[in-house]
């Protein structure tokens, strides 16, 4: 419909230059890359869905241009997140937060515990915010982290200058709930990173 067509173009047209616009399902990600591609609208945005990033052939997708955007920037290499591989890693109790490289560095070459997963000892991660010494706090209040959301930590932590955009709050009964501190009300449909 004109109405969801015209939300999707705002929100496309609020996002800054080479943004990556984070979708939080279909109902928003299918009107967006309708305009873009059949459109060829605010192409320089690189749209990912937050929903799929659990599935290794979207994240290697969010790591390739897309449109005339420039490719998402991720550390972990494709063995890292392949098939079910890094699913969820558990997470620890120690007191200090880790600095989101040793995530990185267990993801890549921690040891696989007796339930076939990785284990992070802390729970708590920082994350470089931008260039110099700008950081992210963020904690899991579970005792798990799951792969989409490791994935979109990963992002955030190579964003480089890059903002990040979304429709809504990234959740309110989810681990992505203490990140929404981060966001900025830019529109009525959007919030920019």
């Amino acid at each position: 419909p004109d109405t969801i067509e015209a939300k999707a173009r705002r929100m496309l047209e609020k996002c800054p230059s080479d943004a990556i616009l984070l979708s939080l399902g279909d109902n928003d990600f299918y009107p967006i890359l309708y305009l873009q591609q059949h459109f060829h609208f605010r192409t320089d945005v690189h749209l990912i869905n937050r929903n799929l990033l659990g599935l290794d052939r979207f994240i290697y997708m969010a790591g390739q241009p897309q449109f005339q955007s420039r490719p998402i920037r991720m550390s972990v290499s494709p063995q890292d997140y392949e098939g079910h591989r890094n699913d969820f890693l558990l997470l620890g109790d120690r007191s200090t937060a880790m600095p989101f490289a040793e995530v990185l560095d267990t993801i890549e070459k921690g040891h696989l515990g007796d339930n076939g997963a990785r284990r992070l000892p802390a729970s708590e991660f920082i994350l470089q915010k931008g260039p110099g010494n700008d950081t992210l706090h963020f904690r899991e209040n579970k005792y798990y982290i799951l792969k989409t959301d490791w994935a979109l930590l990963d992002i955030l932590n190579n964003l480089h200058g890059r903002r990040l955009a979304c429709e809504t709050p990234l959740g309110d009964s989810d681990s992505m709930l203490p990140l929404n501190a981060y966001f900025k009300q830019v529109d009525d449909y959007l919030l920019v990173y």
